[in-house]
């Protein structure tokens, strides 16, 4: 049976390890034929060990399960045999070493059948106070998420991919991955091996309940009895196994007490095939906070926590014999070269379907900061370590766009490494034998534009130099970070970050230099020789140079990639996640600097030529040698021709330069230029905005755009971004470049609340609020929290209906509250509670009205409540029309004539030629057909005269009432023919009139 050989090493007394070997044959091979087992034990250099022969009439016949044995067999056999290594070299993560059981089935015909399994000698021990413990020694897991794809090369394993993908994640000081959400291929586990890397393999990402249509929910009770035992008895002699992951963030174990019966089955399952535990069983959870799921965490015993490190030392104190670590983390989102400032504004999403990789792109349930997250265990020792999420950017779940991969990963998908990588190497990396200083971003911006340069280290301290002159030096405190930042007008030059150990003495640095457009292409590949089978790939990596060789970080020049010789193109990937563009053609754009070109052979041997031109640009050429092979050949389709204009040239720059960047009363008009670079640029047009720090458009000043120059009017206080946009062929914008501008002493203006208002702008917040997509918020998971908007003008009509575009992360009832004031502040009152219910929509708003049950009017301040977690993207209120309102005379906005007197709120003694105007009389479409008038006279008739002048400009027009004798207060209702749309009324009385007027209602 090809998975029927199992070996459990334990360590005994005085450096004696058992070496336990259960082997399983099926009937028609085994006992059945008069096989003989002989088991030889070798070591990795092939030396014999220990042999044993297993007669056949000592196999053990054993019913075949049903479950998980798919075959024709009805009998399975077993035999076992204990060998004794003393003092073995151990598999360790520094050195892995390996040991070797071969199964030899003999019989009269000779050996009939050969199997090899490589097993390690190692303990491994998860303890709920002292950490993971490997060899007895404390290790802090070091660990990422992964998916299963290598970006162009798509979802097929590919071993250099993997080697490649495991050697970077190792630099960056990774010790363990967690396959999310399914096992790896076996070949991967073999790399894991081999490198010293702890795998927590995963099995299920849902049991029964599904969370899509067409999920393994369908097929659970079928399948997964076969489904764990493939799993288990495929991986479990891998020294490199720490544990058995049955379930992520599995709905069943919190939707009631099934899920607990389920997880019983499952780890029965599992211990039936793996009973020596070489793997631990764990669940990854983001259900943690209830009930239900602890029961099942007080079932497994270890437990792993996605985004719950708030819930750390009080499940330890409540449940001192769990063992707990971070199976996700982080899920802080970024793209590689793109920076969004300032770094002290938290920036979810933006135009250029970009994240900032300042690390200020903080997603709702996700790490507050790098440093936040990666600080986690010296905050709670006794964790196990963490796993971030993730390691490397995979196709699909681009959060919070809706593009084509993921932006999660501290590496692209090309395998290029964010600035997060960084980050993460400066805490995990030993800074006595890997001393290390990351500067960023590149040095590339508008003259005068405020920058953001931020350094990580593992060093006692930093010190930033901006054209030789020291910004300051920055002593870290471990416990808080391993990042500083500095803020300083861009000026072009060099900048440059020196780390110092605690003495003082200089141990790594870093720099960044000023650039200008692209003038050739430089070529770096990852090896010389690839295999001409085709089943080994070259990396090769594109960049581009300006006149003086400085590297061009953000360059997008459009290249076209031509192989020749004994190779073929396999991909290109520049690790975009917005880039729409094939990853198997010849021609793409590169993205902030850099694109990957992977060359495989093509059955041949010899050389592979490797061309890669650019419009404007000197070409680079690079050679590679395809070796000689034995074996079949993996025939490998060449790349689709590009279909598009590969002599395109994108704009790498808008270069802004203002007039003014301070407005005041005096001077509140400045005009901003744009200059494109490389000016050869294709495309031409540009587009502007005025925006906050968020990106919300800004509305205190006004802009008038003329092709490459903006003039901008200042209209109230504060600071604002003037932003320039160029999509260069694409649908969303592809580069923003923006200045920052001040105004004062103009006056203050208040939040319109008749238009949109970005959830983003509230003023002042409760509980745990974070970034909603779309620039909108999200509210706390559980417990109360709220937003505040102050300084809303809702005019003196008023609204008490607003509109919410809501993201619902179920379909459940929730209740939203809302306030005029600050919730539960003194002179506060809440003006509703009501219900929100819709269908579930993954990552799109719905909009919802709520009537509330006060009139908000004049200056006020508005807030909304929840104790359930949703994503508001803002608010639009819809004005009041008070002309379907009782309208008391007195309210009139203008009153004159001949004889009247105002008295409270009411205008008695109306005589001759008296007018009453009131604005902002909005009849709408529908319209009004008639009044009723409250009031007294002793005349027989009354003629009031309603004018009615369109708000426009339009027609005035004319109905006429006459109000009868009254002598006591009383209410007279009139028609007339309908009167629509926005009005000034008048309500006008002629000479002769006696009139006590109280007031009106338009029906």
């Amino acid at each position: 049976m090809p998975d029927g050989l199992y070996v459990a090493a334990k360590e005994g007394d005085n450096g004696a390890w058992t070496v336990a070997v259960t082997a399983e044959a099926g009937s028609v091979t085994a006992a059945s034929t008069g096989r003989t087992l002989t088991l030889h034990l070798t070591d990795d250099n092939g030396s014999l060990l220990g042999t044993a022969a297993i007669p056949a009439d000592a196999w053990a016949a054993l019913p075949s399960p049903d479950g998980w044995r798919t075959g024709k067999e009805t009998t399975i056999y077993k035999a076992s045999h204990t060998f004794t290594l003393q003092d073995p070299a151990l598999w360790d993560l520094d050195a892995p070493s390996f040991y070797h059981i071969t199964a030899e089935l003999t019989g009269a015909d000779g050996v009939t059948d050969t199997l090899t399994t490589r097993f390690g000698c190692r303990t491994i021990e998860a303890t709920p106070d002292c950490g993971l413990l490997v060899n007895h020694k404390r290790v802090l897991i070091k660990g990422v998420c992964i998916h299963h794809d290598f970006g162009c090369l798509g979802s097929a394993f590919e071993y250099s991919a993997a080697k490649r993908q495991l050697e970077i994640l190792k630099s960056m000081g990774v010790n363990s991955i967690r396959t999310g959400h399914t096992p790896p291929a076996p070949q991967f586990m073999d790399l894991a091996d081999e490198m010293g890397i702890l795998m927590d393999v995963e099995s299920f990402d849902c049991w029964r309940s599904g969370k899509n249509p067409y999920d393994y929910g369908r097929f659970f009770d079928e399948w997964q009895e076969k489904d764990v035992a493939a799993w288990i008895r495929r991986d479990r002699n891998h020294p490199s196994l720490l544990f058995w992951c049955i379930g992520n963030e599995i709905y069943d174990t919190h939707a009631g007490s099934e899920g607990a019966d389920t997880m019983r089955m499952l780890l029965a399952e599992v211990a039936t095939h793996d009973p020596a535990r070489n793997g631990i069983p764990t669940l990854g959870s983001n259900y943690m906070p209830w009930e239900n799921t602890q029961h099942c965490a007080d079932i497994i015993k270890v437990a792993g926590y996605n985004y719950g490190e708030r819930l750390y030392a009080s499940h330890h104190e409540k449940h001192p014999d769990w063992v707990i670590y971070g199976s996700e983390t982080s899920s802080i989102v970024q793209s590689r070269g793109i920076y969004h400032f300032p770094l002290s504004q938290s920036l979810l999403s933006d135009d250029d379907l970009q994240c900032s990789s300042l690390g200020n792109s903080r997603t709702s349930w996700g790490a507050e900061s790098w440093d936040i997250c990666l600080q986690s265990e010296q905050r709670w020792p006794f964790t196990l370590g963490q796993y971030l999420w993730t390691g490397w950017d995979y196709i699909g779940e681009p959060t919070p766009y809706h593009t084509r991969s993921s932006y999660f990963g501290t590496i692209d998908t090309a395998g290029f490494p964010k600035d997060a990588y960084y980050v993460v190497q400066a805490a995990w990396l030993d800074p006595k034998t890997h001393p290390m200083v990351h500067l960023f971003p590149y040095w590339d911006f508008n003259e005068g534009q405020l920058i953001d340069l931020c350094a990580c280290t593992n060093a006692h301290s930093i010190e930033l130099f901006v054209n030789g002159e020291s910004l300051g030096r920055k002593v870290l405190d471990s416990a808080k970070g391993r990042t500083a930042s500095w803020q300083t007008a861009y000026r072009p030059g060099s900048v440059k970050v020196v780390a110092y150990d605690e003495n003082g003495k200089v141990v790594a640095t870093d720099e960044q230099d000023s650039f200008d457009d692209s003038a050739m292409v430089c070529l770096q590949a990852d090896r010389k020789t690839i295999s001409g089978d085709g089943r080994e790939l070259a990396f090769i990596t594109i960049t581009t140079r300006d006149k003086n060789g400085n590297p061009v970080r953000n360059a997008n020049d459009c290249v076209t990639v031509r192989v020749n010789g004994a190779g073929v193109l396999v991909g290109l990937d520049n690790g975009d996640s917005a880039d729409p563009d094939e990853y198997q053609t010849d021609s793409r754009r590169l993205f902030s600097g850099m694109l990957l070109a992977v060359v495989a052979g093509n059955g041949r041997t010899g050389t592979i030529t490797v061309d890669v031109t650019a419009p404007g640009l000197r070409p680079a050429v690079l050679t590679l040698d395809a070796a000689p092979f034995e074996g079949p050949v993996r025939r490998r389709l060449p790349p689709l021709t590009f279909g598009g204009n590969t002599q395109e040239i994108p704009v790498r720059k808008l270069a802004l330069t203002a007039e003014r960047t301070a407005l005041d009363k005096e001077h509140p008009v400045t005009h901003i230029t744009a200059a494109r670079r490389p000016a050869a640029a294709t495309f031409t047009d540009i587009e502007w905005q005025l925006t906050d720090d968020k990106g919300v458009p800004a509305v205190n000043a006004a802009m008038q755009p003329d092709g490459d120059v903006l003039t901008v009017t200042a209209l109230g206080d504060g600071t604002l971004r003037v932003r320039a946009l160029v999509r260069n062929g694409h649908d969303a914008p592809q580069l923003i470049s923006q200045l920052e501008l001040s105004i004062s002493g103009v006056g203050q203006l208040h939040k319109n609340p008749y238009e949109f208002i970005s959830a983003s702008r509230f003023d002042a917040s409760f509980g745990d609020i974070g970034n909603g997509n779309e620039r909108g918020v999200s509210t706390s998971r559980t417990g109360r929290s709220w937003v505040l908007f102050d300084d809303i003008d809702f005019g003196p009509d008023g609204a008490d209906t607003v509109e919410l575009p809501i993201f619902a992360l179920d379909g459940e009832p929730m209740t939203f509250r809302f306030w005029d004031g600050e919730p539960y502040a003194e002179g506060s009152t809440m003006i509703g509670e009501r219900v929100y219910h819709k269908p579930k929509q993954w990552n799109v708003y719905q909009p919802d009205t709520f009537k509330l049950d006060k009139l908000l009017r004049g200056i006020g301040r508005f807030a909304v409540e929840l104790n359930v977690k949703v994503h508001i993207k803002g608010f639009t209120f819809t004005r009041h029309s008070r002309a379907w309102d009782t309208l008391a005379a007195g309210a009139c906005d203008a009153v004159y004539g001949d004889s009247f007197t105002r008295d409270g709120s009411r205008v008695l003694g109306i005589g001759n030629n008296v007018s009453l105007l009131f604005d902002r009389m909005d009849f709408g479409e529908t319209g009004c057909c008639g009044i009723r008038i409250t009031g007294r006279s002793p005349l027989p008739a009354n003629t009031v005269h309603l004018m009615f002048a369109a708000a426009d400009g339009g027609e005035t027009e004319r109905r006429v009432v006459e109000f009868g004798p009254q002598a006591d207060w009383g209410e007279q209702t009139f028609t007339f023919e309908p009167v629509t749309g926005a009005r000034q009324v008048t309500f006008l009385f002629l000479p002769g009139t006696q009139f006590d007027f109280d007031s009106f209602t338009f029906i």
